[in-house]
Parts: structure tokens; C-alpha cells; sequence
């Protein structure tokens, strides 16, 4: 028999000497945490649920109570578990660090964006759909082409627009981005003015940061879209923007049209993820991000082989990442689901460069993109935290 190398401890047994690896004499991991690390959000909740049932102050459960409200946007009852774990263990960096992105949340909810609606909702026509869908906007009085793009944090602009628009960077960040590059992005305080149709947006948060097209003057991301009921109608060439306090009647719309409706989630700071399935692999986790220009999927490598993907190695393409240009070999997915909604033939990538996944506390299975939404209607209603999609 063989054994690692690293040992715990030796057992004499009838005269010999028995090696056992070190992880005999540990305990398992809590079962909320493994569910967690799989991405099995359900699964972790009901989990940690039990473990409070028996000590309401359980410090590793009132944690993942925590994150996982965060990422429903249940902010109050967040707050409230992760104060708990931090008080049941003040030493805990993770509880620290979790209660200050949630207060952090629930501060730029009260700032807020300062906007008031005409009517029920506005449509903003695309300039351009592909590669990426392009709005036209004024930001200070000038006229700006912004890309949408969920992979984004909220409001970005090009360093020379942002010169233009007298907008001034006053603090720096790390993003992370395709193949596990990272650029600095700096951040703003608060741009004056954001005119998108007839609405008009005031207090709006933005940054610099890298753009890569030169004819394109910034990115609007999900932290914008977060203020509305928002719809990429991508097979009508528009955005709509409807107050959050439509969620009720849209969702009883969406169920009667027999549109495809699952939960999503808000991780932070700005990134969604839903659960969908490629081909007859298993469910995964994966990214919303609709920035993905020409791509509707990027897997990383354990998906890959879960999901019986063949990346064409003979054909390595170069794609451009907010980090600069990462080599990736392109594939085709048979079928993408997310729900009961399914494209078949996405194309897709496999970059094995970095890992831009590595920082979260849970399994990602890739990215579903721009081309497997191109021919449909996603909304994005952060009121009931659901994705709907139309076809």
C-alpha cells in the first residue's frame, strides 16, 4: 500500500509500523462549507440553518449565513450574522472583512442614485449590438458611446473622456480579468450629471480604466444596472430600464409568457452568477458576464473535461481581456443551458492562462456570454434576484 508523504503519526500494529496520512486525525470540513466551495448555494444554506438551529451563535455558520445573504442581496439579515460571527470571534478576518462589504453595500444603497421616471420605464436603442452592445449617453454635457457589459463594475471611462468630461481620479484598484491578468483601475467620486434617453442620472459613481477600443468612451456595468429593473433586449436592439418597484408585476408577466426564470446572485463587488449546464455535463456555477465579445462561454479546465469539451488546439485565437491579450483556444459547445433555456452551438474559448476565479470562496464552472444571449431578452431583476430570459 502506497502513502503519502506527509504523516501524522505511526501505529504500531502486530510489530509493524503503519503510516497514516495526516488528514486521518482531522476533522471534516463543516458541510455548509463544503456546499459553499461547490457552488451549491441552496445546499450551504440549508446547512448552516442546521448548524444554528443547535447554537444560534455558531460563528462558521452565522458566516456563511452572512455571505450567502450577501449574495441575495439580503442585506439587513446579512449585517446581522456577520456582526454575530465577528462578536462569537473578533479575531476572524473573514467575518471582518464580510461585514465590511456588506455595510458597504447597504451604503451605496442609501447614497444611491439620485433619478426619477417620466413614465414606467425608457428604451434605449443599441448604436451597435455586436460585437458588444454600444449606448449612446451624455456624461457632463458630452456625448459618450458606453459599451454594456455585466462584466463590469458600474461606470468606467476612458482616461480621455474622463479628461474631457472633467472627471479626476482620486484612488487606485486591482481588477481582475481573462487569463488571471490584473490592471490597476482608478476609481471617482461621483460624475454629475448621466443622461441615457429621457432619464436623467445624478450621483453616479465611476472609474478609469482601461478601454481598449479607441471609438468607445467608457463601460456600464452591473453596478448600474443594480438600480433598476434592467432588460438587455438584445433581439430588438435596446435597453430598458424600468424602476425596481416593477419586479412584482414583471415576474407575474414573465410566468405567464413562459419565459425562463432562475435565481442569480450578487457577489462582490459586482459580479452575478447563475447555475447552467453545458452539453449533458454537470451544474456548475457561472459567471453572467455579457462582455465576452464574439464568445458565448469560456470553461475553465476541470469543466472542460466534465463537460466532454474539445478546445481546438491546432487554432489558438488571441482575445482581448481588461488585463491586455490572453491566448485561448476556441471550442463549440453542443448545448448551453441556463434553466430551461438552451442555445445550441455557442462558441466558445478556453483560456488556460491564470484563473480569473481564484479569489472567490466557491467553484466556477466559466463565463456564459454575448453570443448566447444574442438572439434573446435578459433582464435582470435585483429586487427578486432573478435572471429572466425571453427568447
Amino acid at each position: 500500500m502506497m502513502y503519502p508523504a506527509a504523516l501524522a503519526a505511526t501505529l504500531a500494529v502486530a510489530g509493524t509500523v503503519v503510516a497514516l496520512p495526516a488528514d486521518r486525525f482531522s476533522p471534516p470540513p463543516p458541510a455548509g462549507d463544503t456546499r459553499l466551495r461547490a457552488g451549491d448555494f441552496v445546499g450551504a444554506a440549508a446547512a448552516y440553518a442546521r448548524r444554528l438551529q443547535s447554537n444560534r451563535r455558531d460563528p462558521d455558520a452565522n458566516l456563511g449565513i452572512a455571505r450567502l445573504d450577501l449574495y441575495t442581496d439580503n442585506l439587513r439579515d446579512a449585517l446581522t450574522h456577520a456582526r454575530t460571527a465577528l462578536a462569537a470571534d473578533p479575531s476572524n478576518r473573514a467575518a471582518a472583512r464580510l461585514t465590511a462589504q456588506i455595510a458597504q453595500r447597504i451604503e451605496d444603497v442609501a447614497a444611491g442614485y439620485r433619478f426619477s421616471f417620466e413614465r414606467g420605464r425608457i428604451d434605449v436603442p443599441f448604436a451597435q449590438v455586436d460585437p458588444l452592445p454600444v449606448i449612446m449617453v451624455t456624461i457632463n454635457g458630452r456625448a459618450a458611446r458606453l459599451v454594456l457589459d455585466t462584466g463590469a463594475p458600474g461606470l468606467d471611462l476612458s482616461a480621455a473622456f474622463a479628461a474631457k468630461a472633467g472627471v479626476k481620479a482620486t484612488a487606485a484598484r486591482t481588477g481582475f480579468f481573462a487569463g488571471g491578468r490584473t490592471a490597476t483601475v482608478k476609481t471617482e467620486g461621483r460624475v454629475d450629471s448621466l443622461i441615457i434617453g429621457s432619464l436623467a442620472v445624478s450621483g453616479i459613481p465611476a472609474g478609469i480604466a482601461p478601454v481598449p477600443e479607441p471609438s468607445i468612451d467608457g463601460v456600464v456595468g452591473t453596478n448600474f444596472l443594480y438600480h433598476f429593473l434592467a432588460t438587455i433586449d438584445y433581439a430588438n436592439g435596446r435597453l430598458i430600464l424600468r424602476p425596481k418597484s416593477a419586479s412584482a408585476a414583471f415576474e407575474r408577466a414573465a410566468a405567464a409568457a413562459g419565459d425562463t426564470v432562475v435565481p442569480m446572485y450578487l457577489v462582490p463587488d459586482h459580479f452575478v452568477f447563475a447555475r447552467g449546464r453545458v452539453n449533458a455535463g454537470p451544474e456548475g456555477l457561472f459567471s453572467i458576464d455579457t462582455g465576452g465579445a464574439m464568445i458565448g462561454l469560456d470553461l475553465t479546465k476541470a469543466s472542460l473535461l466534465a463537460d466532454h469539451v474539445e478546445a481546438d488546439a491546432s487554432h489558438p485565437l488571441v482575445v482581448m481581456g481588461g488585463g491586455g491579450p490572453v491566448q485561448a483556444l476556441p471550442f463549440t459547445a453542443n448545448a448551453v443551458s441556463l434553466g430551461g433555456f438552451t442555445v445550441r452551438n455557442v462558441p466558445g474559448v478556453y483560456i488556460a492562462e491564470g484563473n480569473p476565479y481564484r479569489n472567490f470562496p466557491f467553484t466556477v464552472a466559466g463565463r456564459i456570454s454575448h453570443e448566447f444571449f444574442r438572439h434573446s431578452s435578459l433582464t435582470f431583476d435585483f429586487s427578486a434576484m432573478k435572471l429572466i430570459l425571453s427568447p
